[in-house]
């Protein structure tokens, strides 16, 4: 039943956002009663933190995985690529924790709940960047994590609207993967 809940919530918040889901509305769409939800989930935040584990960690799953394991250049471009792989239908309004984190911004309040989760979930992913970029030659490596970074960043803030106009996603993709290998290749260029 948890993960029935977990489903529907998914669908609702990644469909309309966070903020304008109540628990009445995923009670109504699980078919439950509002007992069975406080008995897995006993407040929204908890629910919301599951919410961005789980689509974080099945955007894991099913698409970090390196299309060619050992050349650190190609599992980046695969890390980035992987961030705007279609059809996701859990991203297809972009990255559910930047999203929560627009909604929600921390104001210092919410030091457990699904604030803290989303930040923990960007951490991670940056971790896996900052990891790919270390085992390249590179001079300054923080510096082209920083710049791949804000490209994934740019990257799923248009997977929010930009589906909507026929090819810009895609070329919008392109456009950043010829980027990164330019930047790529200039930070692996001997000085």
């Amino acid at each position: 039943m948890r993960a029935r809940i977990l489903e529907v919530a998914t669908r609702l918040f990644d469909r309309h956002g966070v903020r304008a889901v109540g628990t009445s509305c995923i009670i109504r769409e699980s078919g439950i009663g509002k007992n069975l939800l406080y008995q897995h989930f006993p407040a929204k935040a908890d629910l919301v933190a599951a919410y961005l584990d789980e689509s974080y960690r099945d955007k894991v799953r099913t698409t970090l995985r390196p299309a060619e394991p050992g050349d650190p250049r190609a599992e980046i471009l695969a890390f980035i690529r992987s961030f705007v792989a279609e059809p996701r239908t859990a991203w297809l309004r972009g990255c559910p924790a930047r999203n929560y984190l627009v909604e929600f911004p921390d104001d210092g309040s919410d030091v457990l709940g699904p604030v803290r989760a989303a930040a923990d979930r960007l951490r991670e992913g940056r971790a896996v960047l900052d990891e790919l970029i270390a085992r390249l030659d590179v001079e300054r490596p923080g510096e082209l994590a920083e710049q791949l970074w804000l490209m994934i960043d740019g990257l799923c803030l248009q997977a929010a609207y930009r589906s909507r106009f026929d090819g810009a996603a895609a070329a919008g993709v392109r456009a950043a993967i010829r980027t990164a290998e330019t930047l790529i290749d200039v930070a692996c260029a001997p000085s």
